[in-house]
């Protein structure tokens, strides 16, 4: 009969698993081709079942979510890392392939602008932009570049030398501003500054703690490792010297630094879980294998408790992803992206082009990356929606149907009536900080 081999995913990583081995035989025939007798030389050994950690509903449900747009969403378990969704759009047929790709079929899927045979959760490498503000925070608090007390003062932008400067999305900007603040509202002066008393290598070694910049290690083929640079980084890629400029970018997850959804999702689950730099895995018997034991990034509990907080404000009143966590029944910690993808559009007058009125190709990638609930967190998320604009408007929702449909079914007990003297989701977290509904 025909012979199926696992060509692409886990069927390709566990193909000698799945296929077992066969088996040979030596037979005695007479003139007539009757078997006379039979001698077994070697047993066939069968294929062994192989048990994926996937929601299959969950799945169907990101795929749905992300249908009609480019984009990737990974869904993790925050303490494992077994997969519950890994989706990329577009997507295509795989039945394609079974007995052999067609040259038309073959020409219209490698050619296709839209790239469907990336699958881009694990092999997109996107500007993370304001995703590794929390990231950058937690650092911060960690290696002593800030405390919780320091006051920065948004003016707007933030210059560098006579001739650059780095404009926060706000005009004008949001005043005085706390390390809370600062993730909540998305302050990017306040990460411009960081990064240039800091520097880059010093803000590397931080985003490495989260695992940027290296490949999470999940049992797929083909997964991007992402950059995070460094100076010298750059000599050896581009022949070129490290600018200050370079460093500002990098601090609101711009310039050199890529990251797939996958990685975010992880160093999501990396403050969800308190340091642990989990191996995400699509089997269970990956999970099963006796892997190390996760690296871990000691973090002061106290630290944690400042990020965490202020990740659970960005879905409400006054964080830029209200609608996110807006009528539900716990909380959603997370932080939106807006990640630039050309240069600033200027009309004839030299105003900046809103976002929603350039070409769809140079708007913005949205992000959303986060976790939930966001007392006790159990799952990490990252969605990315390519040219999508705003992250609270765009990516934001789709993580939400995510979450909200996963622990509705799995974790029905939050959907309970509230007892009388329950907490509301965050509360024993509170971080002081004054702000104003936003959107953006």
């Amino acid at each position: 009969g025909a012979k199926f081999i696992g060509r692409a995913g886990a069927e390709l990583m566990n193909e000698s698993t799945l296929r077992g081995a066969l088996g040979a035989q030596e037979a005695y025939v007479d003139a007539h081709g009757r078997v006379l007798t039979r001698r077994v030389l070697r047993p066939a050994r069968p294929g062994r079942d192989l048990h994926l950690t996937m929601d299959m509903e969950l799945q169907m449900l990101a795929e749905k979510l992300l249908a009609g747009r480019r984009g990737a969403a990974a869904v993790i378990q925050a303490h494992t890392g077994e997969v519950l969704a890994l989706a990329s759009s577009p997507r295509f047929d795989p039945n394609l392939f079974t007995f052999g790709v067609s040259p038309e079929d073959w020409k219209s899927l490698n050619e296709s602008e839209e790239r469907p045979l990336v699958h881009r959760a694990i092999y997109g490498q996107y500007a993370p932009g304001s995703t590794v503000k929390p990231l950058l925070a937690l650092s911060a608090l960690k290696r002593g570049w800030r405390d919780e007390d320091y006051v920065y003062v948004s003016r707007g932008f933030f210059q560098l030398g006579a001739n650059q400067r780095f404009h926060d999305w706000k005009e004008g900007g949001h005043g005085e501003t706390n390390l809370a603040k600062s993730v909540i509202r998305s302050v990017n002066t306040f990460y411009n500054q960081l990064g240039h008393d800091v520097g880059m290598d010093e803000m590397r070694l931080g985003l490495l703690d989260f695992g940027l910049g290296a490949r999470t290690g999940i049992d797929l083929e083909s997964e991007k490792p992402g950059v995070v640079p460094s100076e010298a980084w750059k000599r050896e890629a581009y022949n070129q010297p490290w600018y200050p400029g370079d460093t500002i970018a990098a601090s609101v997850g711009q310039g050199y630094v890529l990251a797939t959804p996958l990685q975010m999702a992880r160093a999501m689950a990396v403050v969800a879980n308190g340091g642990a730099l989990i191996t995400p895995a699509v089997t269970r018997e990956a999970i099963l294998a006796g892997r190390d034991a996760p690296l871990r990034a000691e973090f002061d509990p106290r630290h944690l408790r400042i990020v965490r907080a202020a990740l659970a404000k960005v879905t409400r009143p006054g964080g830029t992803a209200p609608a996110v966590g807006r009528g539900l029944p716990y909380g959603i910690a997370g932080k939106t992206g807006t990640a630039q993808v050309a240069k600033l559009q200027l009309d004839e007058q030299g105003n900046r082009i809103k976002n929603e009125d350039l070409p769809e190709k140079l708007r913005d990638h949205a992000w959303f990356a986060g976790y939930a609930p966001a007392e006790d967190p159990l799952l990490a998320v990252a969605v990315l929606v390519e040219n999508g604009g705003s992250g609270g408007k765009t990516a934001g929702p789709i993580a939400r149907e995510i979450v909200d449909f996963w622990l509705a079914n799995s974790v029905p007990r939050l959907f309970a009536p509230e007892q009388e003297g329950d907490l509301e989701p965050g509360q024993e977290d509170e971080v002081e900080v004054e702000v104003e509904e936003v959107e953006s």
